[in-house]
């Protein structure tokens, strides 16, 4: 399951998969300006995408153990990482999803950089326990809460036109709440999800707790399909559907965007 536009070859990006003996296939990335070659990715096929995330919920709980104001710094650290790398992210995005480069910076990359301060901010307090009273007098003694626990790994479908913005944030909010995350990226704009795993990591998240996994739809179904607890998606309609029956079928959460152009 991916979003990206009806006839997108030619028209955003070219992109072909290429076999080299035993190695993994490849995914092209085009630029849709000049067509010059940006470079390539590593696919996983559908049938690896579990052990990915089995992979990340082995890193999990290490991440889940870290207090949430220390989860919250290595949010803030991303930030710095983000605005540190401005003009290099900045034509990454423009290069390869078409954005001009104004808008790369306005629409992508600064809405992240403050999404992470506000996550970092306000994280801690929203996923604190709560006090529950109760009005019942043979419990004034008792004392109740509700605990916010991690999920486990979650599951992130990037679409093709936001590439940055939108799963950059989807998974900060998945650390912030002690998770692990397997990102998958549109086809069309595979390095700016390889991106997206950099500033994390050179931020100092644990290598290993955002796996990035590239190829067609069959790849982001098999995610769905996996054992993460949770899936973000942001497309079109009918996959959306369709991931909200894949989640429904084995009760898992799936917060999915989706709309329908019309040109």
């Amino acid at each position: 399951l991916t979003a990206e536009p009806a006839g997108a070859t030619g028209v955003s990006s070219r992109l072909r998969a290429m076999a080299s003996g035993p190695a993994p296939a490849q995914l092209e990335s085009f630029s849709p300006a000049t067509g010059a070659r940006l470079g390539s990715v590593p696919t996983v096929a559908p049938d690896g995408v579990q052990a990915v995330v089995d992979e990340v919920a082995q890193v999990q709980p290490f991440w889940a153990a870290l207090p949430r104001a220390d989860r919250a710094r290595y949010l803030r650290r991303t930030a710095h990482v983000i605005v540190d790398e401005f003009d290099g992210l900045r034509d990454l995005i423009a290069s390869e999803q078409g954005k001009p480069r104004v808008e790369a910076l306005t629409m992508e990359l600064l809405p992240t950089a403050d999404a992470l301060h506000w996550i970092a901010e306000h994280g801690p307090r929203l996923l604190a326990d709560e006090r529950i009273g109760s009005p019942q007098p043979h419990f004034k003694l008792k004392r109740s809460a509700f605990a916010y626990e991690p999920l486990g790994v979650v599951g992130v479908i990037a679409p093709w036109n936001y590439p940055w913005s939108i799963p950059l944030g989807e998974v900060a909010m998945a650390l912030m709440a002690g998770n692990g995350v397997v990102l998958k990226p549109a086809s069309l704009t595979p390095l700016i999800g390889e991106g997206i795993r950099h500033v994390f990591e050179r931020a100092g998240v644990p290598e290993g707790l955002i796996r990035v996994v590239h190829g067609g739809g069959a790849v982001g179904q098999a995610l769905v399909e996996s054992s993460v607890a949770k899936v973000f998606f942001t497309g079109s309609v009918a996959v959306g559907r369709g991931v909200g029956r894949a989640s429904a079928a084995q009760l898992k959460g799936d917060l999915a965007r989706w709309t329908d152009f019309t040109v």
